[in-house]
Order: structure tokens, then C-alpha cells, then sequence
């Protein structure tokens, strides 16, 4: 006669919890705690809590005691920042109750960031340059010069003997330097002028206009 094998069922792992079902045992859970450490002083809570928390496996008892030493934790904060002293004699229930009854704190508001200040863009200041390159003012005496010599003004290099129309002053300061010498005035020399003169003059003056002379040096 045979006898049969007898085979084990197989093994059903148990269920784990929905995490609202969790959260659900958990805060009843809590309130048990509460009351198991009301009487423990509120510096020793945390650690009891920790020891506690080593010797459980149940997924919901674990997640209420980790929920209480959070509690312990932030309640022992609140304490210090309101200037309460955390002696031996001050109990975990005596604690949570003064919390209770005083409300929080309210968060300090957030400091405003400063405004960027708005700086108006000022107009840019005359470059003094420019009165230097105005021409000469109208009603200004004029006197007319020939250059002795090839001098530099301006980066240009003016040719000897070219004729020029300068301020009076001007040309009396030139002559004086030997540098150039008087022509005849510019009216008397344009009311006198033949065509023939003009032609000899724009050879002289290959440049064009009479340009003005203001400091000029010789060339090198």
C-alpha cells in the first residue's frame, strides 16, 4: 500500500495595509502614546520614543510612534523660541497642553526686497573739442596769408604758398612767427580778382576752401 505525500499549503503572505488604512490606525495609535508618555518628562520623551520605536514592527505602531517623537520634537522647539524652561519637573502632557491653550506664534513676515532704483539717464556732457572746431564767428575781422613754408595742421600738411583766410589776430601772430605774411584783405582781393587770378589761386590751393589755421606746427 502507497501512502500519499501530504504537501504544505503554499505560505500567503498577510495583506499589507492601503496607506489610508495606515494613516487611519496610526492616529488612534497616537493618542494611546500620548497617553503612555504624559507623565515622562518632555526632555526624556524623544529618547524613550527611539526605544520604543527599535522594539516594534508594526508598520502602523511604527508610523505613530515616528509621528509622536516628531511632536516631541517640534513641541520642544515651540518651548525654547517662547522662552519656557524644559526642566526635569515639566511633563510631555503639561507641555503639549500650555501649547494647546497659548496659540503658535505666527511666522515673521518676509522681508521686502528694496525697490531697484530708477536712475534717469543724464545728457552726455558737451565735448569741449567741439568749441574748438567752430568756425569763426560772422562779423569776425578777417586777414588773408600765404604760407613761407609746408606746415601740419590738423594732421593735414598744408603746401608752402598756399593763401589762407584767418582771423585778424591770428594772422598777426603767424606773421609775427614768420611763419606765413600778409596778403591783401579778403574784400579787397575778391572785389580786384580776374578770372585769370582765381584760376592761379585754385592751383595754389589745391585743397579747396581757405580751411582755418589754429596753432599750427611746422612739419618735420
Amino acid at each position: 500500500m502507497k501512502m500519499s505525500k501530504k504537501t504544505l499549503a503554499p505560505y500567503q503572505a498577510r495583506p499589507q495595509p492601503s496607506p489610508k488604512t495606515l494613516a487611519r490606525q496610526a492616529d488612534a495609535l497616537c493618542e494611546r502614546v500620548h497617553a503612555f508618555l504624559a507623565d515622562t518628562p518632555a526632555l526624556k520623551a524623544a529618547g524613550v520614543l527611539s526605544g520604543l520605536l527599535a522594539e516594534t514592527t508594526d508598520p502602523a505602531t511604527r508610523l505613530a510612534i515616528l509621528t509622536t517623537r516628531i511632536q516631541v520634537l517640534r513641541a520642544r522647539t515651540i518651548a525654547c523660541q517662547s522662552g519656557r524652561s524644559l526642566d526635569e519637573g515639566l511633563t510631555l502632557g503639561a507641555m503639549l497642553e500650555e501649547q494647546k491653550a497659548k496659540p503658535e506664534p505666527p511666522p515673521p513676515p518676509p522681508e521686502s526686497e528694496p525697490e531697484p532704483e530708477v536712475i534717469e539717464a543724464s545728457a552726455p556732457p558737451e565735448d569741449p573739442g567741439e568749441e574748438q572746431d567752430q568756425p569763426i564767428a560772422q562779423g569776425e575781422q578777417l586777414a588773408q596769408i600765404k604760407l613761407l613754408q609746408s606746415y601740419e595742421h590738423e594732421g593735414i600738411t598744408l603746401p608752402e604758398g598756399a593763401v589762407f583766410a584767418v582771423a585778424a589776430a591770428k594772422a598777426e601772430e603767424l606773421v609775427s612767427k614768420g611763419i606765413s605774411v600778409l596778403m591783401p584783405s579778403v574784400e579787397e582781393d575778391g572785389a580786384e580778382q580776374t578770372p585769370e587770378d582765381q584760376g592761379s589761386e585754385a592751383e595754389d590751393n589745391p585743397l579747396g576752401a581757405p580751411p582755418e589755421i589754429d596753432d599750427a606746427q611746422p612739419a618735420d
